[in-house]
């Protein structure tokens, strides 16, 4: 049950980084939507391995790998929705 909490938690927090990764770069950035998209996704999985890497470390070393392999199917999950919502808007 635990993992599914996890699961779960780390779908939330990969669509707000993503969301938020996607709107800065919007604003810096002049591309089309798709190439904004896998931007986004891509540095939102290192943003969120960044994160938490450190928050896993519990005093030690940071645990990058841990958190990019937790992180890489919501992230994947988050950009494939966020792809399937551009190609039915246009």
């Amino acid at each position: 049950m635990a993992d599914v909490g996890f699961f779960l938690g780390a779908l939330v927090g990969s669509y707000v980084i993503v969301s938020v990764v996607n709107w800065i770069l919007s604003k810096v950035l002049k591309v089309d939507a798709d190439k904004l998209i896998l931007i986004s996704g891509v540095s939102g999985l290192f943003l969120a391995s960044i994160l938490a890497g450190f928050g896993n470390s519990n005093g030690g070393q940071p645990n990058f790998i841990n958190a990019f392999i937790s992180y890489l199917i919501p992230i994947i999950i988050v950009t494939g929705i966020k792809f399937y919502f551009i190609k039915k808007k246009k």
